[in-house]
């Protein structure tokens, strides 16, 4: 009775051993190429964009997708022969999947000895974060499959469209203003000292001359000028969040380079 139950426990831990996923990983390849909604109402456009393997990777573990990637994060597919099949961040340096970008589900295939073609639903669970991230879509992939003798991955290519939802910061708008404004006006008069010789006064700058009885006045000189300065600054902060932008995928190819650069193993 005892060995009984002893021979029961080995295998329900064999059991659970064999249910954990072991994948093989390959480095994939992949430039996106797509269109989006730009503008506001009434003066909206097509704008087209570009999203590399850099840009995929920070989008799907919440960063900005200008960021610079670390030499450990790939992006990669990760196979269980050609079963569960799906693209995903995966770290080199501790062998796991950092972030699931897509799972691909078979929708139909054809098939031969050494390959599969098929077509299957590029389905996006969703990742990231609110500001920075991967938030669904729609979009089909044909796939080509070649396999090795134990049928299983050996190299592979996806050709993607559809639609890809994801949702990235707004903008931060500061606006300054600075109005000079001259309010105050300064008034100079130059008048100079008087020198009386004999009948004669002369006043300098604002002269009166007496010659024999007559008085001749030359005048002076006023200067105005503006002479205080006043400066107004007005600041105008604009936040705009986070943004949900789909953008429509006509076509896009990931395929696998080289051999594979891994293994994953993930419990179910």
């Amino acid at each position: 009775m005892v060995m009984g139950m002893l021979c029961v426990g080995i295998g329900l831990r064999l059991v659970g051993v064999a249910l954990a996923g072991t994948s093989d990983v390959f480095r994939v390849k992949s430039l996106i190429k797509g269109v989006i909604q730009y503008g506001v109402t009434n003066n909206n456009s097509i704008l087209k964009i570009q999203i590399d393997q850099d840009n995929l990777i920070n989008l799907a573990l919440g960063n900005d997708m200008a960021a610079k990637v670390p030499k450990n994060e790939e992006l990669a597919l990760a196979t269980d022969c050609t079963v569960d099949m799906k693209i995903i961040v995966y770290d080199t340096t501790t062998s796991s999947n950092l972030a699931t970008i897509a799972q691909l589900v078979v929708v139909d295939e054809v098939s031969e000895p050494g390959q599969r073609d098929r077509i299957s639903q590029f389905f996006v669970p969703g990742a990231g974060n609110s500001t920075n991230g991967l938030t669904g879509g729609t979009l089909l992939m044909y796939n080509t499959l070649d396999l090795n003798n134990s049928d299983c991955v050996k190299k592979w290519t996806g050709t993607m469209l559809g639609v890809l939802g994801t949702v990235v910061p707004g903008t931060n708008l500061t606006l300054s203003f600075t109005t000079n404004i001259v309010d105050t006006t300064c008034t100079n008069i130059f008048c100079c000292s008087t020198n009386v010789m004999g009948s004669t006064t002369n006043i300098m700058c604002c002269t009166t001359n007496i010659l024999h009885g007559m008085t001749n006045v030359v005048g002076g000189v006023t200067n105005l000028f503006d002479c205080t300065l006043t400066n107004l600054v007005a600041v105008i902060n604009t936040n705009v969040g986070p943004v949900d932008i789909n953008v429509i995928i006509p076509t896009t190819t990931f395929k696998t380079q080289g051999k594979k650069i891994g293994t994953l193993i993930e419990e179910p």
